[in-house]
């Protein structure tokens, strides 16, 4: 696997862990649907950050975070 894909994961994982309870729930949702979302959401935004980098145009940024609901 990919180091940054590797990196993006541990940082779901961190975030789930600091947000949900003794229990493993964070707003209703399950630990691991907390640290899926979270991983999904820092995907889109290194996408977008990479496309940005590399073109310089945001107009696929603003596409993507629409379409995958990701706020700013």
């Amino acid at each position: 696997m990919n180091e940054r894909i590797k990196a993006l994961s541990n940082q779901a994982v961190d975030y789930a862990l600091s947000v949900c309870d003794a229990n493993g729930v964070y707003q209703g949702k399950e630990y691991l649907t907390v640290v899926k979302e979270k991983f999904a959401e820092l995907l889109i935004r290194e996408c977008i950050a990479v496309h940005l980098d590399d073109y310089g145009v945001d107009i696929i940024g603003d596409v993507l975070k629409k379409h995958f609901g990701v706020d700013e």
